[in-house]
């Protein structure tokens, strides 16, 4: 089982090698072709591949990164071309180079029935304000 820390973890390692090399955009995506090789090269995934599966039984690298790749791909954050290579789709550019705050704003986009019950919390908040500073005056 793969944990969302290391695919989290493994899509911004992808974001920012994609970014020293193409800039902040996402115009050149499609231009962004990677393989097990390459990765495997690469020594921040290399390392975090190590750290999740230390296990005997997927003690292989090369299927340590296959794993990874399926869950990534079946998630939607990469795209296998035929030659069994593999390039970064506009979600998982997105999902690898947002910060926490832009996660969570988005979180509240998706779901606006939080952003009720956080305008009825700050509603109350001010009403014992006010009461508090009526009774105290």
């Amino acid at each position: 089982m793969i944990n969302k820390s290391l695919t989290a973890k493994f899509l911004q390692r992808l974001c920012s090698i994609y970014e020293s090399e193409y800039g902040p955009s996402v115009a050149q995506l499609e231009e962004f072709v990677f393989d097990y090789r390459i990765v495997a090269s690469d020594q921040v995934l290399a390392e975090l591949i190590d750290h999740h599966f230390d296990t005997e039984e997927q003690s292989r690298q090369g299927d340590s990164f296959e794993l990874v790749f399926k869950e990534l791909k079946h998630q939607g954050f990469l795209r296998q071309h035929p030659d069994n290579s593999f390039g970064l789709t506009r979600e998982g550019y997105r999902e690898g180079s947002s910060t926490q705050s832009e996660k969570a704003l988005s979180f509240l986009n998706r779901n606006p029935g939080l952003s009720i019950v956080i305008s009825i919390l700050s509603f109350l908040v001010s009403l014992g304000a006010l009461a508090v500073s009526l009774y105290s005056a």
